[in-house]
């Protein structure tokens, strides 16, 4: 996909895969700055030892532990190497496709887990009230928690409720986003 579209707008580059041993992922950064590749993405299981390698983190990075692309800052080739995520842009993006400006309104956010945690940060930070619905009220309180104290008052505050407690604050809930196991592979027919 990313070859293809290199080729389709004339851009000269490859996407190619690398899987360093775990043990060497500090050898592949040095590789990776030596040989000036322009960019790279990272997946399991490096994406939070990488954190410790790059020179510069986003605050996205920070929040969530984990870093799922590396660039250069100011796309200067060689200079401060910067590790990001860009989890959450995928269901962003697709909220905007379909209408829904995920902007300054009211959502569930279901689950908890890390691609939940990448969701909600970038659900606040765009001035969204997040209500964090999940089985596990301790873990959902703990996310909204973070999130409040990583905004430090600096956003709207995140609240968190048990799927049994979400039918009394649905009323006020514009947006709902699904970020569980639920309806994955191979159960793609289930909903929550």
């Amino acid at each position: 996909m990313h070859n293809a579209l290199f080729e389709a707008l004339g851009i000269n580059a490859a996407y190619l895969p690398y899987a360093p041993e775990p043990e060497n992922l500090d050898e592949a950064i040095k590789g990776f700055r030596a040989l000036r590749f322009r960019g790279a993405n990272v997946t399991i299981p490096y994406k939070t030892p990488v954190m410790e390698l790059v020179d510069e983190l986003s605050d996205i990075s920070r929040f969530t532990g984990s870093v799922n692309t590396l660039y250069w800052k100011e796309g200067n080739v060689g200079g401060i190497l910067c590790g990001t995520t860009t989890d959450p842009y995928g269901c962003i993006r697709n909220l905007e496709e379909f209408g829904v400006s995920p902007t300054n309104t009211t959502v569930a956010l279901l689950g908890n887990g890390g691609a939940a945690k990448a969701i909600a940060y970038t659900l606040v930070e765009m001035g969204n009230q997040v209500t964090i619905v999940c089985r596990n009220l301790d873990k959902g309180l703990a996310l909204a928690d973070s999130l409040n104290k990583f905004f430090d008052g600096k956003a709207k505050e995140v609240q968190a409720v048990t799927f049994q407690d979400f039918y009394a604050v649905s009323p006020d809930i514009n947006i709902i986003i699904n970020a569980t196991s639920v309806g994955m592979t191979p159960n793609v027919d289930e909903s929550p």
